[in-house]
């Protein structure tokens, strides 16, 4: 496990300001996805994935021996017959190496991951799905 500095990001990269805004943005993207789900009542089972911000070396470690996956995606729903998985990133948000990962093991295994770009395209995915 590397050690990753308060400036620094994932592969230690630095943080800038852009990085802080598109994380509130996309934090944004995820209440208002929530706020969305409750009020339509999908037809499955769903629940965030609580995998972004900073931890503290002790609470990554015990997160990861409780078998949280670094790049999850945002959103899981299940259902019946099929599961799938949506990452919010907003317009210019790219997926990190562990989420690029995260997706081509969901691709492998023929398990539906899609990335929204906004509220319309969170939707979008769930219709696609047949989900409402």
């Amino acid at each position: 496990m590397s050690i990753q500095s308060p400036a620094e990001g994932p592969a230690g990269r630095a943080i800038g300001r852009g990085s802080r805004v598109r994380n509130r943005e996309e934090a944004q993207l995820s209440k208002a996805f929530f706020e969305y789900l409750q009020m339509a009542k999908p037809r499955c089972v769903y629940t965030a994935v609580p995998n972004g911000g900073h931890r503290s070396l002790i609470e990554a470690a015990n997160f990861k021996r409780q078998g949280v996956i670094a790049g999850a995606g945002d959103f899981v729903f299940t259902w019946d017959m099929g599961s799938g998985w949506i990452e919010l990133k907003t317009e210019k948000g790219m997926l990190n190496p562990n989420q690029i990962a995260f997706q081509a093991s969901c691709q492998r295994l023929g398990v539906k991951y899609e990335v929204a770009r906004s509220l319309d395209d969170a939707i979008g995915i769930l219709r696609a799905w047949g989900r409402i």
